[in-house]
């Protein structure tokens, strides 16, 4: 069950489940290990608050440009999406 894996580990197997061009595995890849990762990676996914996500999106937004933001966000919310919608 996604709840009682580590952020990282879950969204590792998460990646290597998609299928994306290789161009956008490795953006949303590198978008994971820079900006996500040593924020959440470490914490249980059901651990993970509205508020840890809030503060991350502020962080970024204070730092990149509102594009940027926004991707990371989306690609942040699919994982999460993703586990929050797993069966077991």
């Amino acid at each position: 069950m996604a709840g009682r894996d580590l952020f990282k580990a879950y969204a590792e197997r998460w990646r290597e489940r998609q299928i994306w061009a290789e161009n956008t595995e490795d953006q949303f890849g590198s978008m994971l290990t820079h900006h996500v990762y040593p924020k959440l990676g470490g914490m249980l996914m059901d651990a993970i608050t509205l508020a840890d996500i809030q503060t991350l999106v502020k962080q970024w937004s204070r730092t990149a440009a509102a594009t940027t933001t926004v991707q990371r966000y989306n690609i942040l919310a699919m994982l999460l999406v993703g586990a929050q919608s797993r069966t077991g």
